[in-house]
């Protein structure tokens, strides 16, 4: 069983051997998925401010404009954010075996981009679903999920299927200690909150991306091993990974 103070250790550790790299990754992917939720906050923004009326309310949100909107910002969200999730973990999975060049981001869109996408949304819509049933069950299931980003990064040909359900079985027994280890950034996340997320920028959240990809890692060896960045291990290919 993965240690967590372990894990968090080498995930630093990893993060600063490549500081700038990973913030600027790490910057990258909040700025463009915030953006592109943008669109549906400030339509829920206007919706809270200025359309209290029921029937104006129904009047609002089906004008064209709204729901044109709507839909382009949806479209461009499921275009981009599945294949730009998938080159992140790419990219902080690379960083943890040596440093990783910036542009790995871009993996997801260069490496069966229909696939990633298609898969990603798939997962959202699990677990968007188990939410809607009580939200327990759609805890679960993000956790059960969670391991498909970095999957289809060693792996973009797995179909939905194949990546969702090796993400489950990976995930066997690991669920409540990777909430655990989820609540031990807590600390950070309201330090960073209290800075205006200057602490979130340059340190927790490249940390936290870090720490993740050496829990995915972690789980998928089965244990914490001694690795000498200097050396490639012997089953994971830096170019190509292989499960």
């Amino acid at each position: 069983m993965w240690n967590r103070a372990e894990v968090k250790a080498k995930g630093k550790a990893g993060f600063k051997r490549n500081y700038w790299n990973c913030v600027v990754v790490s910057l990258l992917f909040t700025l463009i998925s915030g953006g592109l939720s943008g669109n549906e906050q400030r339509i829920t923004r206007q919706i809270e401010e200025n359309y209290v009326d029921p029937a104006t309310l129904l009047g609002f949100i089906t004008t064209p404009k709204v729901i044109g909107g709507a839909a382009v910002g949806l479209a461009i969200g499921i275009l981009v954010f599945g294949a730009l999730e998938v080159g992140c973990s790419r990219f902080f999975l690379l960083n943890q075996l040596q440093p990783a060049s910036v542009s790995e981001m871009g993996y997801g869109f260069s490496h069966n981009y229909g696939n990633n996408v298609g898969t990603i949304l798939l997962r959202n819509v699990f677990v968007i679903l188990g939410v809607i049933l009580f939200i327990i069950p759609g805890v679960i299931m993000s956790y059960q999920y969670r391991m498909v980003p970095y999957i289809l990064s060693e792996k973009p040909e797995l179909g939905p299927k194949e990546a969702l359900d090796y993400s489950k079985k990976m995930m066997e027994g690991h669920k409540l200690n990777a909430f655990i280890y989820d609540f031990s950034f807590i600390g950070w996340i309201l330090l960073s909150m209290c800075t205006l997320g200057i602490v979130g920028i340059f340190f927790a959240n490249p940390y936290k991306y870090a720490s993740d990809a050496e829990l995915y890692l972690a789980i998928r060896s089965g244990e914490i091993k001694t690795r000498d960045t200097s050396e490639e291990p012997e089953d994971v290919h830096v170019n190509t990974f292989e499960l």
